[in-house]
């Protein structure tokens, strides 16, 4: 009775499969399940100046945890080079967190990592 029960639940485990693009990275294209996006591409350094981030997923894919790292600058929001945010906004067929990125004394390329479940993306800024 116990290899029937426990067949039974293997078969319905199989069959339920993924109701969210994001579950699946095989099946989705990485740019299309998270996009980040920078209101300046270049921030004047010293501490003075910032740069609004912007991860956005499909809104099917429903609230995430969207983390967030830069190789410089803070983000304002946590006063650190990392912070999670979630995805709890909504526009227009899309979900989307967003953070603040103030420089600091660097010059130069600037990475700000996303990531989301099964989906990572970069985008380089530039402090001068």
């Amino acid at each position: 009775m116990k290899y029937i029960s426990i067949l039974a639940f293997s078969i319905l485990l199989s069959l339920s499969g993924c109701n969210s693009k994001l579950e699946d990275p095989d099946n989705v294209d990485p740019s299309k399940s998270l996009v980040l996006t920078s209101s300046r591409d270049s921030v004047h350094s010293g501490g003075t100046a910032a740069a609004r981030i912007i991860a956005r997923v499909p809104k099917d894919a429903g609230i995430l945890d969207i983390s967030f790292t830069t190789t410089a600058g803070n983000f304002a929001q946590s006063g650190g080079k990392s912070i999670k945010q979630l995805s709890d906004s909504l526009s227009v067929g899309y979900r989307y967190a967003a953070v603040t990125l103030t420089s600091d004394a660097t010059r130069g390329t600037v990475y700000v990592t996303a990531e989301a479940k099964t989906a990572r993306t970069r985008l380089r800024l530039t402090f001068y």
